[in-house]
């Protein structure tokens, strides 16, 4: 099988200005990890956003509603592993008939799953408790540090605006699929701190372990559709 054949035509492009988007994506993967690196720090030692853990979230458990805290469930459902499981299936499916190729099931399974492991394994690495039983609103077991509905939903909804947006074909759509990628994932890490099942550092340091595996899935994927373009020019 030549090597090509792993990007199909229309994912294939070179991108313009290769050298600024891997860049991009080596500056997101440095910000991301420097930012899980702080938060992880602040966390063990207790200095910095830690201190606003407990006064947040004790704060939000005192003045829930019930119109939202209904809403909140809901929104939390999108970055379980159940829903993210169904969901990469779907897409990865849609993408097949928008590419020809499987090939985007593969990425996307291998996005989310390494995703669950970096998370997993950072869980049991720091074993931070969780905020007490009697602030959630949900019931929730395991470490708090970091979230992983938070790490887990940044990589998937990022990974999956980025394809359907290079798929795509009109400016709107591309910049709706984008804002998609960004927005679930935020508002799926704020009801998490809203449901009192994770403190406000966890929920951040998720939003940032996501980020640094999405940048790491994302510069792989520009540098094989890189090396793919230049094996068909060199076969033409």
């Amino acid at each position: 099988m030549r090597y090509s054949t792993l990007f199909p035509v229309r994912m294939r492009r070179p991108e313009p200005g290769f050298e600024l988007s891997l860049a991009l994506r080596l500056v997101a993967l440095a910000a991301s990890t420097l930012l899980f690196a702080g938060l992880l720090r602040s966390v063990l030692v207790g200095i910095g956003p830690a201190l606003l853990d407990l006064p947040t979230i004790s704060y939000i458990a005192a003045h829930r509603l019930k119109w939202s805290t209904t809403c909140m469930r809901y929104v939390t459902g999108l970055g379980s592993e159940p829903f993210l499981v169904v969901l990469t299936g779907a897409c990865g499916i849609a993408l097949r008939f928008r590419t020809g190729s499987w090939r985007w099931l593969l990425l996307l399974a291998v996005t989310l799953f390494g995703a669950m492991l970096l998370n997993t394994a950072a869980k049991h690495a720091v074993a931070r408790p969780r905020p007490a039983a009697a602030w959630m609103a949900v019931s929730a077991s395991g470490f708090a540090f970091p979230s992983g509905h938070a790490t887990e939903s940044t990589a998937v909804y990022g990974l999956l605006a980025t394809l359907f947006a290079k798929t795509g074909t009109r400016r709107r759509a591309k910049l709706g699929w984008l804002t998609i990628g960004l927005l679930i994932p935020f508002l799926v890490g704020v009801s998490r701190v809203y449901l009192g099942v994770h403190w406000p550092t966890d929920v951040l340091a998720g939003w940032a372990l996501g980020s640094a595996w999405l940048a790491i899935v994302l510069t792989g994927l520009l540098v094989g559709e890189r090396r793919a373009a230049a094996v068909d020019a060199a076969a033409d």
